[in-house]
């Protein structure tokens, strides 16, 4: 089965600095909902991947802006969720 639902849907993140300091930016994002591991988990396992990939948790979902990936990253994106979440069907923690 699953072992997380994923969808796009619209967020705004914070551009964060400079002359915006409290500036955001409305745009799509990456939505996971984990149905095995606790979003602090994921979180967790995806910083541990290489390279390390980093979103935010809102709303009962981890969250990656895809503007934050470089052209050609698709595939260690999906490596790295596929190793975070065991998809492999080695070991699975809470």
């Amino acid at each position: 089965g699953a072992v997380a639902d994923c969808t796009i849907i619209e967020a705004t993140a914070t551009v964060g600095g400079g002359a915006l300091p409290l500036a955001e930016l409305p745009g799509w994002v990456i939505a996971v909902a984990p149905r095995q591991l606790s979003l602090q988990k994921l979180s967790e396992r995806l910083r541990q991947t290489d390279p390390p990939v980093l979103g935010r948790i809102k709303d009962d979902k981890w969250l990656l802006d895809p503007r934050t990936l470089i052209p050609g990253e698709e595939s260690l994106l999906i490596a790295a969720f596929s190793k975070a979440l065991n998809v492999e069907g080695k070991e699975r923690q809470s």
